[in-house]
């Protein structure tokens, strides 16, 4: 247990080292958020202007984009993409014969090429958007400890989802539902570049039933207390059904592509 713990250290220092390699893309990257975020801040400062409307100030929508991005940074998960890669180049068929879990490995590369990119690229992109137009702390310590736990199972639960839309490779060789979905489809639900509470009713209730809230829009409801702590509860049980679902989906779904494994290039 204790070499197999050391191992997947490796595989999280390693996914770090890759993108400590490329620098200068780091800093164009980074350059680039800035100005797109920037231009994000903008559009919503223009809306809001320096009262409160729709319910919601200029500082909290800054500190809700501010967390959304760095929580998206935190939990983003490219075993989809790694996954289909691996199947059209033929390399998936050395990753069943390693003695070493598949998903963890994947998982494990995401946790250190997301660190890189929190802390390298967009924690100083947060800092200067916070000094130029506030950042709000949590509502208390409880709400930040919630924040916490509720972040924790969103990034499981969003790697989860994302690595079972890469196992859908193995009958859609391309695979090119896979960025567009992330860009449309779970970024609308999931409340990544407007928050849920300004939704419509309707809108918003279907959110409830679908697992893309849970990746980032619920934590940070509870980081600025527009989710009570009573909520806590109900949240943290949602993202461990979903959670339940997914890997028995995922299961299933795994099981049969290893029968259908088709090699390309290997």
């Amino acid at each position: 247990m204790t070499r197999r713990f050391s191992l997947y250290q490796t595989i999280v220092w390693l996914g770090l080292k890759s993108k400590l390699t490329y620098r200068l893309s780091s800093f164009l990257d980074m350059t680039g958020r800035l100005i797109e975020f920037l231009g994000w801040i903008l559009i919503w400062k223009a809306l809001l202007g320096a009262g409160t409307r729709f319910g919601t100030s200029m500082e909290e929508m800054t500190t809700y984009l501010i967390i959304t991005r760095l929580v998206i940074t935190l939990t983003a998960s490219t075993a989809g993409n790694e996954i289909s890669r691996k199947i059209r180049d033929g390399s998936i068929a050395m990753d069943f014969i390693r003695p070493l879990n598949f998903k963890g490995f994947l998982f494990c590369n995401d946790i250190g090429n997301n660190l890189f990119k929190a802390f390298a690229v967009f924690l100083p992109i947060g800092v200067i958007t916070a000094l130029g137009f506030g950042f709000l702390p949590p509502q208390s310590p409880a709400h930040f400890l919630s924040f916490l736990s509720a972040l924790l199972l969103g990034a499981v639960l969003q790697f989860y989802y994302d690595y079972l839309l890469g196992l859908l490779s193995f009958w859609l060789l391309q695979n090119p539902f896979l960025n567009w979905h992330f860009r449309n489809v779970a970024n609308l639900f999931a409340g990544q570049f407007m928050p849920i509470w300004l939704y419509p009713a309707g809108l918003a209730a279907v959110t409830l039933f679908l697992p893309f809230r849970y990746f980032t829009y619920e934590p940070i409801a509870l980081y600025l207390g527009k989710s009570p702590l009573a909520e806590l509860p109900r949240i943290l049980l949602t993202q461990v059904i979903w959670l339940a679902v997914l890997y028995l989906i995922e299961r299933l779904v795994w099981r049969s592509a290893r029968r259908k494994l088709i090699i390309q290039g290997g």
